[in-house]
């Protein structure tokens, strides 16, 4: 066939004018660039070898092929000059991934030829336009290279009326040849294509802007839909929720209404024209206006820019057939159908569930090619219903079953032998085993179900594997909330493409079938816009799903990356078990199977024992490797909790009773299993096993198996109070009683003073080899007054505390540890001298014990106590001397930089008093220390009391060296984790400081709009939290902030109002006639307002009233030498801390 080819058909004769033809080329030309680069773009994908690792990843396989793409860039070794320099930065881009929706045709060209095994690279027909006898499919790409290199030259000349004749003909042609070959999906766009160029000139300009979903080369940063679904029989491509059902404000002002509707807007019409990108970044924006509201409107706004951005994720895998982009797509449906159920009117959710089916029906039939009807009704939001209402059911049998041990036994917080009180714990614990393996077994059959209709869904296996389970569900611990960490075990010769890429879709569709249950929260999905937390900006991660109620869903592997479940084989899973994994040995010792062959278990076990049961050349009868792994836990578990009730942050000491209440027998009971060798995957099985090899005594057995059954139980019970698996810090009276707690510690504390004193030993002594740990010489219950005053400090009950401790100097008047709990009573109190008496006292009674060196965690406390005693008191310097020893000991007992929580304390504490002094930068260097330490000790752990206040720390110190910036991304970040500890819309005091820091921060950089935003909020919070018209003093400082922040938008009239208002509340607070610094620091604030305003009369009386209290609070020195010549901006007190 000859080039030209001749020409069979014409055009439409609606050109008449040189403008109209130039018009019809043009669409022309965008047909052939949109549909003909989608054409060879797939082409290049179903052809393109994947690397030698197996990898289908784009990236790996340019990798793998990037000596030879260099050759062909310089035309060297042989090989001719076949790519330009911008075709090469395309394939391997200075930052991020390659990106397949930025290569033009000729570049996918060069990769079909010298990449792909379709022809050999030398083959004429590459160079020739073909015949019209040869119709395979590669002769049409050629076909598509040469037109496009026919028009490209033309563009900006006249076409005659003949060659444009022929290249329609031929570009029609060629088109329908590859629908027929790609499928329907293709077939859509194809005819889409063609039928515009039958229509009239004028329309047809109309659609290449609003109606065609995509958008030319220049304008895409990412690959586009290959398929114009909004015209395809029942998948309707248009978002069901449009901006005339957005018109209703809410509780969005004027401007903020204004502002999401231009942003909703924006994005719709990026949509209609293919920018993918810029409909995403317009959305997310949108949804940023209004994620934080909890209204019936807003709720409506959210899933509206949920289901757009669905909409988006959806259209760009339709383009790139990526598994990731229609799981974020049914992630962002499933967010918007949650937000749909909590709406009155059903109409809304019914919509959005059919958008939700319709990306799963894409999902099955695109990326999984399922072939029948009933294959397809497997992926649906109905099919998954009967799931959720089994999970449900167990919930509803679990809560009877709490219920029905609070009714039948007791615990009682006596160590007394009484058998009935044995026999009663026995029962409740044994209910309690019962209770966790019947869960354990249900869910087991929920996800064994939903593989089961995965497979169905794809298809046979091409070869044998295993579905397993980790952690909690294999440990028989899991809780109708878990999550799940699961794997795919292939035979150890089965790693080919082809079983990568069944079992990597069957993952993606077992992801889906999860998120359909509806737990799923959206920030674990990591979409870019929404949550990057990637990024080095923290404001990037910004996205809190507040609707969205955690609990059974997929957790993340580090193996895996971001996807939920790693494929791999047994022996190499288990290599990196053992060499890479940062998990607990209980997270990964443990394994059940959920569907598939038990052979490939029982392999994986088999290589995991083997590198565990290595013995040393001395032959000993602990296995070396885990007993090393068994020895770090240990050391671990004493470095995350240390010494007990350190810490004097009530929050955090809440938080972490929490934690140990829910997870340190789990965690205890599995370490002492791997020292000893025990195979058992539950902790009641170890503990029985522990008691058959003489390791446990009879009556130690029996309170272990009791504590791990209240470890079980109060988790059990937390969950059920958050409605889900969250981090927000409850009241532990809302899930446990007193007794049951006391009961707890009283087996418990003697276990772990144990294993911290193992791991001292195993610090100090450096020895090598196998350590010896025996349990038999230490009783597992104590109920003595020290354990109970510590256990009253731990629930900050510090009257409780005092009178144990007390009661412990009567009965020996040399315990230098009695004296030292007992002065941390009077320090919780506020007896400050009294303390200081006592840890003077122990002090001095352990150097007459143990000489200078002082070296015990005894001396830690006294130190670290006596300097937050005088840190209290105003005097910073001791406090630094005091602790500066502390961390001088810490360093001795610990080891040097060890990552130990009592470092992390005495650091903070540190920082504080640098701060105190002006020595900004020192504390912010101690800050940044024991944030480091904090977030490796609770890197498995989530969000931390302890770590949002230290990043409000450093936040505080960078505001002070004037950092502002750092400072405000520091305070963003803390807010963020303290919403997700605290939960949202739930207030708390502490969400409010938060919004209040970060306003300050914001005012400080000038952003005074977002720092009202701020204020307004924390006002909110905290008449919530104390009444709308409750007096007190939170709500005056914030209301004095609020003032500061209109002034600095130059809203001074409402700024006058604000601050008139914290003046009046302040007054009836210290009373009327008080001389106090917060009411002289909102008089200066108004008389410079009215000064701003003109107003110099009131000016002039304000500032009067401030001097007169200013001297008044800090003498007449300081109101003669500062307060006349005061030129301060327009910002907050620095001595006002919101977060104390």
């Amino acid at each position: 066939m000859p080039w030209p080819p001749t020409a069979m058909e014409s055009p439409p004769k609606y050109h008449t004018s040189r403008k109209e033809k130039v018009t019809t080329r043009k669409v022309l030309h965008g047909i052939l660039t949109r549909t003909g680069t989608a054409a060879v773009r797939q082409f290049l994908l179903w052809n393109l070898p994947p690397a030698p690792s197996g990898s289908l990843e784009l990236s790996d396989v340019l990798i793998s092929k990037k000596p030879l793409l260099s050759r062909l860039l310089h035309g060297t070794a042989g090989q001719p000059k076949a790519l330009r320099p911008y075709q090469y930065k395309m394939l391997f881009p200075a930052m991020g991934e390659p990106d397949i929706g930025l290569w033009d045709i000729p570049t996918m060209y060069a990769l079909i030829r010298y990449l792909c095994d379709v022809k050999p690279p030398h083959w004429i027909g590459w160079e020739r336009f073909p015949d019209k006898n040869n119709t395979e499919p590669v002769h049409d790409v050629i076909r598509i290279r040469f037109l496009h290199r026919a028009m490209f030259s033309e563009t900006h000349g006249r076409i005659p009326e003949e060659k444009l004749n022929s290249y329609w003909s031929c570009l029609k042609t060629v088109l329908e040849r590859l629908a027929n070959y790609y499928g329907k999906s293709f077939s859509d766009e194809v005819l889409f294509g063609i039928q515009s160029l039958s229509r009239p000139t004028s329309t047809v300009v109309s659609s290449t802007r609003s109606s065609v979903p995509f958008a030319p080369r220049r304008l895409q940063s990412r690959p586009q839909s290959a398929g114009a679904q909004s015209r395809t029989k029942g998948t309707a491509m248009s978002s069901v929720i449009g901006t005339p059902d957005l018109q209703t404000p809410g509780t969005l002002d004027a401007r903020e209404h204004s502002s999401f509707l231009d942003l909703v807007r924006s994005g719709d019409t990026d949509f209609s024209v293919g920018q993918l990108d810029g409909a995403e970044g317009h959305f997310a924006s949108a949804l940023r206006v209004v994620h934080r509201r909890d209204d019936a409107v807003s709720l409506t706004q959210q899933a509206a820019c949920l289901e757009k951005l669905g909409l988006v994720h959806l259209q760009r895998a339709r383009g790139t057939r990526h598994p990731r982009d229609y799981k974020t797509a049914v992630a962002l449906y499933n967010a918007a159908v949650a937000r749909g159920k909590e709406l009155p009117a059903r109409e809304l959710m019914n919509k959005l569930i059919q958008c939700l089916d319709m990306a799963l029906k894409a999902v099955a039939v695109e990326m999984a090619g399922a072939r029948t009807q009933g294959a397809i009704d497997k992926l649906t939001y109905s099919a998954d219903l009967p799931h959720k209402r089994t999970v449900q059911s167990l919930r509803n049998y679990a809560m009877e079953r709490m219920q029905y041990l609070e009714s039948r036994y007791t615990y009682t917080v006596s160590s007394d032998q009484d058998p009935f009180r044995s026999l009663a714990e026995k029962q409740r614990g044994e209910t309690v085993r019962i209770l966790y393996r019947k869960m354990s077994d249900t869910i087991k059959r929920v996800v064994c179900s939903m593989v089961q209709e995965c497979v169905t869904i794809q298809g046979k296996p091409p070869c044998p594997f295993a579905i397993v389970a980790f952690g909690s569900l294999a440990r028989e611990e899991a809780t109708p909330y878990t999550d799940l960490n699961l794997a795919v075990l292939l035979p150890e010769s089965s790693e080919d493409s082809d079983h990568l890429s069944y079992f990597g879709k069957l993952v993606i569709l077992l992801d889906l079938k999860m998120l359909n249950l509806g737990e799923t929260v959206l920030s674990s999905i990591g979409i870019k816009t929404l949550n990057d937390a990637g990024s080095s900006n923290p404001l990037d991660d910004w996205f809190l799903d507040t609707v969205t109620k955690r609990g059974f869903c997929l957790g993340r592997w580090e193996l895996s990356g971001r996807e939920p479940v790693p494929i791999t084989t047994p022996t190499r899973l288990a290599q990196f078990q053992i060499k890479e994994s940062r998990c607990h040995p209980s997270d990964w010792t443990k394994v059940t199977l959920i569907e598939g062959e038990q052979a490939l278990v029982d392999a994986y076990e088999g290589s995991l024992n083997s590198h565990l049961s290595r013995y040393s050349k001395f032959g000993n009868k602990i296995p070396v490797l885990a007993n090393d792994k068994a020895c770090e836990e240990i050391l671990e578990l004493s470095r995350r909790f240390g010494s007990p009730v350190i810490d004097t942050d009530n929050e955090t000491m809440i938080h972490d009773v929490a934690r140990e209440l829910q997870f340190l027998p789990s965690r205890m009971v599995c370490v002492l299993g791997l020292y000893y060798g025990v195979t058992y995957k539950n902790p009641w099985s170890i503990v029985d096993e522990l008691g058959r090899r003489g390791v446990l005594r009879p009556h130690d057995v029996h309170h272990l198996k009791v504590a791990a059954s209240i470890g079980a139980e109060v988790r059990l019970r937390t969950q059920f109070a958050a409605g889900g698996k969250k981090d927000a810090v409850r009241s532990l009276s809302q899930v446990c009683g007193r007794e049951l707690i006391f009961r707890f510690y009283f087996t418990i504390s003697p276990l772990q003073d144990m294993l911290h004193k193992f791991a001292q030993d195993m610090v100090s002594r450096r020895r090598s080899g196998p350590r010896q740990l025996n349990l038999s010489r230490t009783a597992l219950i104590d109920d003595s007054l020290r354990v109970r005053g510590n256990i009253h400090l731990k629930l900050l009950e510090y009257g409780a505390a005092e009178q144990s401790f007390s009661d412990m100097i009567h009965e020996n008047v040399t315990d230098a540890g009695a004296m030292v709990d007992y002065g941390r009573t009077l320090l919780g109190i506020g007896n400050y001298t009294s303390a200081i008496s006592f840890f003077d006292r122990a002090l001095s009674m352990m150097e007459l014990m143990y000489g200078e060196g002082l070296i015990t965690p005894i001396a830690i406390r006294a130190l670290y106590y006596s300097a937050v005693a005088a840190s209290d008191l105003g005097d910073y310097a001791v406090c630094m001397a005091y602790l500066d020893k502390a961390l001088k000991i810490a360093g001795t007992l610990y080891g040097k930089d060890a990552p130990h929580v009592d470092v992390a304390v005495i650091r903070q504490r540190l920082g504080e008093a640098r701060g105190k002094t002006g020595d900004h930068f020192a504390a912010m260097s101690q800050f940044q220390t024991s944030l480091e330490i904090r977030k490796y000790l609770h890197r498995n752990e989530g969000n931390h009391p302890a770590i949002s206040k230290l990043i409000i720390a450093l936040g505080e110190a960078l505001t002070n060296c004037q950092q502002h910036e750092k400072a405000a991304a520091c305070y963003e970040e803390a807010l963020r984790m303290r919403r997700t500890l605290h939960g949202v819309p739930e207030s708390h005091p502490s969400v409010a400081g938060a919004l209040n820091n970060l306003g300050a921060s914001l005012q400080s950089s000038g952003e005074s709009i977002r720092a009202i935003e701020c204020h307004e909020e924390a006002l909110r919070i905290y008449k919530q939290l104390y009444g709308e018209r409750c007096d007190h003093r939170a709500i005056a400082d914030t209301l004095t902030h609020l003032g500061v922040a209109l002034f600095g938008d130059q809203q001074s009239v409402k700024a006058v109002r604000t601050h008139e208002e914290a003046l009046e509340m302040k007054r009836r607070i210290f009373g009327e006639e008080a001389q106090q610094e917060s009411i002289a620091e909102t008089l200066g604030h108004l008389a410079r307002t009215y000064k701003a305003m003109g107003d110099e009369s009131k000016a002039s009386e304000y500032t009067g009233q401030e001097y007169s209290m200013t001297r008044a609070v800090y003498g007449k020195a300081h109101g003669s030498n500062t307060f006349m010549t005061d030129d301060r901006s327009n910002s907050v007190s620095p001595d006002v801390e919101f977060d104390r």
